[in-house]
């Protein structure tokens, strides 16, 4: 080897020093820098007709496990699916059933109130304040109910909103891609390129179950793990637009994937006719109620269904579609109850004074026609009408198996009751019965029985239960449904609570008799209904099975504690496999301080050495200079 030749190699050598240099001296500086990968220099012998002239610096690569990024992906779906559940189910927790340290906030304490205002009010019949006082429980206890509810729709519609948030990220980051790919394919270095992609891969995969296919000019090809293109050649751009309000009935929209070609490049939108690829069908819920699966709209119209499984887009489906509306069953399973047991207690009994009528609150009797001709309408009721002086006026007897209506069951009442009454069913399909006037114009008194009669109704939630005749037909209901669908105390109680029963209705036919103004059997009946077991249906996760309202709100409440515990223990344990497989990519691709520095050491002498030798081989061209001089 020449001189000249060796001058050559020994600056072959400085240049791949001075580069590894630099290259190590990036590595240390961005030792803190979140998702940057160690690089590294390759070198090789650099030969000329197989004769060793140096080294060749190769491009700068990563050092990266590709397997271990994937599934660090994959993880990373499933963090961000059971964090922003475990987020959500803690929200639930705190805005529905309050915190810990509120023992006076919830439907527990509502209901510990309303149960004891009862008990207060049967020992003292007589004591207007008690009655004032349990008709105020009785009207928290509603309206926490309701408010828990409406809590539960604003929830859902916090969701939906973070859920078209989600999707703009999706979109921004689709977009990011398609940038970095267009770089990848004018040839730029392409080291520190990776390390922003697979950031923004990382981003991606949080959000989105994904799979990524590299293509042989480094550019990258996405899509979801149900094989829907995201990025190809050109990007592609979820679209949804989240609801204006959010109510039970709410049908929310599809999500859905569209091509480039496929959008209006001025407003980004579908152009006309274009459907898209769909990732979540509309529809109100993921798993529909009994109510929604027995009505007229076809159940492929309701029920949302979505190809994703992980990510938090995820999530937020699952709590929008499927957590939440699960809580909303279960709180309106437990209104179910406490309406009917408080009506049914209610309805046996009697104000003090009686009434001088009594209008149904039930419209829309059809019910009644299907009971009768099944033979589900049986046993006999009683009304009587008494004069001011406590006087039978009249003493009615009805027995429901001989009644294929309600209008001939109030043809009958009507005509036994004669001169001193009426019955009838009002334009409203309503049972109206009204007490007539004595003989000196003073009106009479209204009382009724349930005694052994029983309807026997199965509503559209598929529930059987047995009302007697006042019941049915919401004689002296307690608690009825306002026009917006919540629950409230009867308008009349409320504003009066003496209209509370207190009393009933027995006695031998033709002597019916009722109790005074002590008499406290209709307020210890509507207290014992907080403790009478009711059949219930299958309600978010709750399974069917007879028991009391104290029982039903206590399996809610444990459920939901239940549940946000297990998605808390779930994010835990993703998190930490999460971390498990970060730090074993860390392992690989971050950078350690040490080994840089020894790296430096090693880099720092092959400079020092490459540059004697230049030196070195200088002296002795200069010395071959002068030789011939």
């Amino acid at each position: 080897m020449s001189l000249l030749s060796t001058l050559s190699t020994s600056l072959t050598g400085l240049n791949a020093a001075q580069r590894a240099l630099g290259v190590t001296a990036n590595n240390v500086a961005n030792a803190n820098t979140e998702g940057y990968s160690r690089k590294q220099v390759g070198q090789s012998t650099l030969t000329v007709e197989g004769v060793g002239q140096g080294v060749r610096t190769e491009e700068t690569v990563r050092i990266v496990d590709e397997y271990l990024a994937v599934e660090v992906r994959k993880q990373l779906g499933l963090q961000g699916s059971s964090a922003v559940v475990a987020e959500l189910a803690d929200e639930i927790q705190g805005r529905v059933f309050g915190s810990p340290g509120e023992a006076d906030r919830g439907l527990s304490a509502k209901f510990a109130d309303l149960a004891a205002a009862l008990e207060a009010a049967a020992a003292t019949p007589e004591s207007t304040a008690a009655a004032r006082s349990l008709v105020g429980e009785l009207d928290d206890m509603l309206r926490q109910l309701d408010g828990d509810r409406l809590t539960v729709q604003k929830l859902r519609g916090d969701v939906d909103r973070r859920i078209g948030a989600t999707i703009g990220g999706i979109n921004a980051d689709i977009e990011a891609l398609d940038a970095l790919n267009a770089q990848f394919v004018r040839g730029l270095p392409t080291a520190e390129l990776l390390d922003q992609r697979d950031a923004v891969l990382d981003r991606l995969a949080s959000a989105i179950e994904i799979t990524v296919q590299q293509k042989d000019d480094q550019s990258i090809a996405v899509y979801t793990a149900g094989g829907v293109p995201l990025l190809e050649q050109s990007p592609s751009k979820l679209i949804y637009q989240p609801a204006a309000s959010v109510s039970a009935a709410t049908t929310f929209g599809a999500v859905r994937v569209f091509g480039e070609r496929q959008l209006d490049p001025e407003t980004g939108r579908p152009k006309a006719g274009e459907v898209g690829v769909e990732l979540v069908s509309r529809g109100v819920r993921a798993q529909l109620t009994p109510e929604l699966s027995a009505d007229a709209t076809p159940d492929a119209d309701q029920q949302i269904v979505s190809s994703l499984a992980s990510g938090r887009l995820h999530g937020l489906l699952q709590v929008r579609d499927t957590e939440l509306p699960g809580l909303d069953d279960q709180l309106g399973e437990l209104a179910s109850m406490l309406r009917y047991n408080l009506n049914k207690a209610h309805n046996a009994g009697l104000p003090v004074p009686l009434p001088t009528d009594a209008v149904g609150g039930r419209t829309g009797l059809d019910s009644f026609d299907v009971a009768a001709g099944g033979g589900q309408a049986t046993g006999t009721a009683r009304v009587a009408l008494f004069d001011q002086d406590g006087a039978v006026v009249a003493d009615v007897a009805l027995d429901l198996a001989t009644f294929a209506t309600p209008e001939a069951l109030a043809a009958h009442l009507d005509t036994q009751l004669g001169a001193s009454g009426s019955a009838v069913i009002d334009a409203n399909d309503r049972l109206v019965i009204t007490a007539g006037l004595d003989g000196g114009g003073r009106p009479l008194r209204l009382a009724f029985a349930e005694g052994d009669s029983a309807i026997t109704v199965t509503d559209d939630a598929g529930r059987t239960r047995d009302f007697g005749f006042a019941h049915y037909f919401g004689l002296n209901d307690l608690v009825v449904e306002t026009g917006s669908g919540a629950l409230a105390v009867r308008a009349d109680v409320a504003a009066d609570p003496a209209r509370l029963s207190r009393t009933r209705l027995d006695g031998p036919a033709g002597l019916p008799v009722t109790g005074g103004a002590g008499d406290n059997r209709g307020l210890l009946a509507v207290a014992d209904s907080l403790s009478t077991a009711t059949a219930t249906i299958d309600r978010g996760g709750i399974a069917g099975r007879v028991v009391d309202v104290a029982g039903y709100l206590a399996d809610i409440v444990a459920t939901q504690a239940a549940s946000a515990a297990q998605a808390e223990n779930r994010a835990d344990a993703d998190r930490a496999l999460g971390d498990e497989l970060g730090q074993r990519r860390s392992a690989v691709s971050g950078v350690n301080l040490d080994e840089e520095l020894s790296r430096l050491i090693v880099y720092q002498r092959a400079y020092s050495v490459s540059a004697r030798v230049m030196t070195v081989t200088n002296e002795l061209l200069e010395e071959l200079v002068n030789i011939g001089r």
